[in-house]
């Protein structure tokens, strides 16, 4: 179990080719944000991006850092280095995903959960309303799911994060790959269902594994 009260935070977004959707998950962040006491940064790691990424990012006050190697583990990776360069100390990371919403809650349930000691918080996600018929044999067997792992909302106590060496550059299930060491270290987890992030429900999707992959496999079958 974890100790010391959650003082700071910050938010990492990978993002590849995001210029759409990013503004708006932005823009979600700092709502959630508002909720909190203490800092919250936002670093935006836009990664083997051809388009106005990084651009956009800036302009909606995020910290932006630009890599041309477009893995989501190693985006991941470089945005929670760069949250940790002052220490772990009182910090908490919080991943989401450039093409997901986050509530306005987002940010304040993780802190609640850090601050009973919990290391490690792992929500679930949504597809928007309006793409939950098309999507509706996906969504029935989702939510029949009980222990989702999602990058696009997630938090960890930063100090478990480096303990356990953090993201791997996997090009996919590197949330799940972190999540493994961390529990096999004993990170106490909250499994929360409450508060859902709303991700797309698009197939040209960015991570090989990810929700859009399996959305594109649901529609083809």
């Amino acid at each position: 179990m974890g100790t010391g009260e959650i003082q700071r935070f910050a938010v990492v977004v990978p993002a590849a080719d995001e210029q759409d959707l990013l503004g708006a998950a932005i823009e979600g962040v700092w709502e959630a944000a508002a909720h909190v006491d203490g800092a919250v940064e936002l670093v935006v790691v836009a990664n083997g991006c051809r388009d106005r990424t990084a651009e956009i990012a800036a302009d909606h006050g995020a910290h932006v850092i630009i890599e041309s190697d477009p893995n989501v583990g190693a985006a991941r990776a470089i945005g929670a280095a760069w949250a940790l360069r002052s220490g772990a100390d009182g910090l908490w990371l919080a991943c989401t995903d450039a093409d997901s919403l986050v509530p306005h809650d987002w940010l304040a349930c993780q802190a609640r959960y850090a601050n009973l000691g919990f290391d490690l918080f792992l929500g679930t996600v949504r597809l928007p309303r309006e793409d939950q018929d098309r999507h509706r044999r996906w969504v029935d067997r989702y939510l029949a799911g009980r222990t989702h792992v999602h990058g696009a909302n997630m938090g960890v106590r930063a100090a478990m994060y480096h303990d356990v060496g953090g993201f791997r550059p996997l090009v996919a299930h590197e949330d799940a790959d972190l999540v493994d060491r961390l529990r096999l270290a004993g990170a106490l987890t909250a499994w929360v269902a409450d508060v859902p992030v709303t991700t797309s429900a698009r197939t040209d999707h960015r991570a090989p594994e990810g929700v859009g992959a399996d959305l594109e496999r649901e529609l083809q079958a």
